[in-house]
């Protein structure tokens, strides 16, 4: 119970404005606007403790009802991919607010997972909020960066993933250089292990070659030079990727 209490109180202490997909059919104050703020980054935050292996895609906020004695009704709906068919998966966050603007409760509306409801690690949850919402969006870095290039004459074929996310298959043509990144939660600095995979010769058949790449802080929109660098190199038909930098 009294980590719940502090739950609720770290959340209560940042300051949220609308965002979002024009869903707000009420008037807004400026003490209601609050916590509609940074609807994106926050959401990604919601969407990652109610669903930790999927993918996040994108929020809004709205405002449910303005009561009397004060308090405010607030909804969240956050929207990704599911990890099973790349199937969308979704669930909406509820808060409420006293009239000082506190946060007095929280809990998980509708969702459309079949497997667990969202949030089922809910001590976990608690923690990585005490991390996202420690501090305003504003004092993140933003982005973990890589910066592959393909100095080479070919057009090169390869697979990536986030952490233990499914493998996404990309192209990079000659002469060309391509950026990835992860998009930190408020007020952190952290992202997934970045992999990346590709076929190490041009001979028959697939063998893979695997590696973990290095982020660099950086900020949007991402520059190749400020992000951490890869090249990619062919030898006697032999394909590597090399540090930059």
């Amino acid at each position: 119970m009294n980590r719940t209490k502090n739950f609720f109180s770290l959340l209560s202490s940042v300051a949220l404005s609308l965002t979002g997909l024009g869903w707000l059919q009420i008037p807004v104050t400026a003490q209601s606007q609050n916590l509609c703020n940074d609807a994106q980054a926050y959401g990604r935050v919601l969407y990652n403790i109610a669903f930790p292996m999927a993918t996040y895609e994108k929020a809004g906020c709205e405002i449910l009802e303005n009561r009397r004695n004060g308090e405010v009704v607030y909804n969240y709906i956050v929207v990704g991919q599911g990890i099973w068919f790349q199937a969308p998966l979704w669930t909406e966050a509820r808060l409420v607010t006293n009239s000082s603007g506190r946060i007095i409760g929280f809990s998980w509306g509708r969702h459309n997972s079949e497997f667990w409801p969202p949030g089922s690690t809910y001590g976990t949850a608690i923690e990585i909020i005490k991390d996202a919402f420690d501090q305003p969006p504003g004092n993140s870095t933003g982005v973990g960066a890589v910066c592959i290039q393909n100095p080479t004459n070919h057009e090169l074929r390869y697979s990536y993933r986030w952490g233990d996310g499914e493998w996404s298959t990309d192209s990079l043509e000659a002469k060309q250089s391509i950026k990835h990144w992860w998009t930190y939660a408020p007020g952190r600095q952290t992202s997934p292990n970045f992999q990346i995979r590709f076929d190490e010769s041009f001979s028959e058949g697939y063998t893979a070659r695997t590696h973990n790449l290095e982020r660099y802080a950086t900020s949007e929109p991402v520059q190749c030079s400020q992000s951490r660098r890869y090249s990619f190199s062919i030898r006697e038909g032999q394909i590597r990727l090399n540090s930059e930098n």
